[in-house]
């Protein structure tokens, strides 16, 4: 028999080297993926972008109905005002959800969709601003952290 004290220091080692892993696997995931969007951009894009969208839209629905219908009728009783809360809640952020990506979608952040006077920059933020050969145009700086 294994002793408590072993049995929890083996479940803590399992779950350093699963932590371990995954960080080395993402690590080469972020190399590979860095290599292949800098040697197409735009193929990278239309792959990703919607694989992406796809990945949140279904990891939404997927959390949703398992708290839904699995984890709140555990928790409240179903004939109860909190549950008929939570409900409204949850409805509430999955719409805020869906809504926020559906505007993201429809707008456009470039700056040509800017104001034409809000396309040069005033003058204490000039030194902000660059010209971007691949876009002909000003454009402010990128921030990377």
């Amino acid at each position: 028999l294994i002793s408590k004290e072993a049995l929890e220091l083996h479940i803590k080692l399992i779950i350093l080297t699963t932590a371990c892993i995954f960080y080395i696997t993402m690590c080469f995931m972020m190399i590979g993926c860095k290599y292949i969007a800098n040697a197409n951009p735009k193929r990278f894009a239309k792959i990703v972008h919607p694989s992406a969208v796809g990945f949140v839209l279904v990891g939404t629905v997927l959390f949703f109905s398992v708290e839904m219908f699995y984890m709140l009728p555990r928790i409240y009783d179903t004939d109860g005002l909190f549950f008929k809360i939570a409900w409204l809640m949850a409805l509430f952020i999955v719409y805020n959800l869906l809504g926020n990506m559906l505007a993201c979608h429809r707008n456009s952040s470039a700056v040509t969709s800017l104001p034409k006077d809000r396309q040069i920059p005033c003058p204490e933020e000039k030194h902000l601003w660059h010209f971007c050969d691949h876009c002909q145009m000003l454009v402010p700086v990128k921030y990377l952290p």
